[in-house]
Parts: C-alpha cells; sequence; structure tokens
C-alpha cells in the first residue's frame, strides 16, 4: 500500500467516523484499520498529517481531525471519496 494511499484511508475513516472535537481515537486502532503490510507506516503517516494540520494529538497516544473542514477538504485535494456525513 501506498504511503499517499495510507494517509487518504486514515483521513477518510476518520472523517466518516467523526473524530473531531472531543471525540479521539487511539493511535494502535488507527494502525489496525490498515492491511498487516501497511500497519508499520501508519505512525508515519499520522505524523505527516499533523505536520500537515489535518490531524493534532491532543494527548499521548490518540489523534483527532483538527476540523471536519479541513479534513474534507484536505480528502477533496487528493482525489478521496469524502464520506457523506461530513459534507
Amino acid at each position: 500500500m501506498e504511503f499517499h494511499a495510507i494517509k487518504l484511508r486514515i483521513v477518510e475513516k476518520m472523517a466518516r467516523k467523526e473524530f473531531v472535537g472531543a471525540s479521539t481515537v487511539a493511535v494502535d486502532d488507527v494502525t489496525n484499520w490498515l492491511p498487516s503490510h501497511a500497519q508499520g507506516d501508519a505512525k508515519d503517516a499520522l505524523n505527516a498529517l499533523e505536520r500537515k494540520g489535518v490531524v493534532v494529538t491532543p494527548r499521548v497516544g490518540y489523534v483527532r481531525l483538527s476540523s471536519m473542514e479541513n479534513a474534507v477538504e484536505w480528502i477533496e485535494s487528493h482525489d478521496g471519496d469524502v464520506p457523506f456525513n461530513a459534507r
């Protein structure tokens, strides 16, 4: 799985499950969303997304989207499928 595809899958799933605001998800759970051969790159993908401002880490070991608007904009700019509930 490509690094770009890993980031896109993470952001799409976080948007679909609405991990924004006070709702967070454990980093270990995010890695389990991916196939086993891609799980090693999940933390690097989360770090890259944090540098871009798409996700934030409110406390150690947990992540959330910075905002739903940023996530939708990022997904659209990378030719992903925006979840219906995020529009």
